[in-house]
């Protein structure tokens, strides 16, 4: 089962490229002045496929500071080019400015397949403390592709192999941990939920 399930797993190249390149991010997205954090560009002809962009200017606190007391400042925005192998030639990186590109990373990230919603996230639960009992996983790929969840999947990991955790005065990390613990262990923390939740897990979890 833990081949099967973590097997199912699929990973693509990507790379980010951090720029200034307003022209750009106009030409390709509907870029707004009210905020607007996040943006999706469709292939024509592959309209299942995206390109994604990300302005910082509007979530990093540097950032936000420096456009709040108007210092000059350009807007620093983040494209990522999502599958080398199977999109490559729709990319449009080329057309962002060259000197505007503070940084280009590659890095190697799973994808948000149906798939995976399907046959790894629901399962993940059955395969935590391994073939021998003495195994948890932990990582993004455990459910979504984000920063958080990873972080949050490795507190899980410790807490239930006896740590302490260490933002229970939090109420929204609480509630996020509790989640995830729930959903890829199939487990309450200590002193959570009433009868129903812990038949639930007791039906699906281990």
């Amino acid at each position: 089962l833990e081949k099967r399930v973590l097997g199912n797993v699929k990973y693509y190249d990507d790379i980010t490229v951090t720029h200034t390149d307003e022209k750009y991010m106009r030409d390709h997205y509907h870029l707004g002045d009210k905020g607007e954090q996040y943006f999706i560009h469709n292939y024509p002809k592959a309209p299942e496929k995206i390109e994604m962009s990300f302005d910082l200017t509007e979530y990093q606190p540097m950032l936000k500071e420096a456009k709040s007391t108007k210092k000059a400042a350009p807007r620093v925005f983040q494209t990522i080019f999502l599958d080398k192998k199977g999109s490559q030639h729709m990319w449009t990186r080329e057309k962002i400015n060259r000197s505007s590109i503070l940084l280009e990373k590659w890095w190697r990230q799973f994808a948000h397949t149906w798939s995976h919603f399907l046959f790894t996230v629901p399962l993940l639960r059955f395969i935590q403390g391994g073939e021998c009992g003495n195994v948890l996983f932990a990582g993004a790929y455990t459910l979504f592709n984000t920063h958080e969840l990873a972080c949050v999947s490795g507190l899980a990991a410790a807490e239930r192999l006896g740590a302490v955790y260490p933002h229970g005065d939090d109420v929204n990390a609480t509630k996020t941990i509790n989640m995830y613990t729930f959903v890829s262990h199939g487990a309450l923390r200590e002193g959570q939920g009433g009868c129903i939740a812990r038949w639930l897990v007791w039906m699906w979890g281990w």
